[in-house]
């Protein structure tokens, strides 16, 4: 199931100024995983939000900035892939896929078939843990 789009939100009534740097159009949630940071203490892995979206638009932005919508993909913390056409979210998209679809074919089956190697190897041996 789809998951539903938010409501854009309302455009401003009397369009911005050219001293307004941009408003936001539309937030999408990212999801939050446990990840490891560098310099985190204690060294423990916390929440963190990957690929949080929006959309915003800047009116007045200078070539060669776009002035229509664009989508930013927040990769994490400040790592961003911003000023995305409708072409370029799909590419973005089209890669992530293709990384989920590697993970969930390639990597899972290989780390299982690692894991029972490894286990099988480690309980040949005299009083080894598995």
């Amino acid at each position: 199931m789809k998951p539903a789009a938010p409501a854009p939100t309302a455009l401003p009534a009397n369009e911005p100024d050219a001293t307004t740097t941009g408003y936001p159009v539309a937030e999408f949630p990212g999801q939050v995983l446990r990840a490891y940071s560098p310099g985190n203490t204690p060294d423990t892995p916390q929440g963190m939000e990957i690929l949080r979206s929006s959309i915003t638009c800047t009116p007045y932005a200078a070539a060669p900035e776009p002035a229509i919508p664009v989508a930013t993909v927040w990769v994490a913390d400040a790592y961003q892939i911003a000023d995305l056409d409708p072409t370029g979210l799909a590419e973005i998209v089209e890669g992530l896929r293709s990384v989920a679809d590697r993970l969930d074919h390639v990597v899972i089956p290989h780390l299982n078939d690692i894991r029972a190697a490894w286990t099988t190897h480690r309980t040949s041996r005299t009083g080894a843990r598995p």
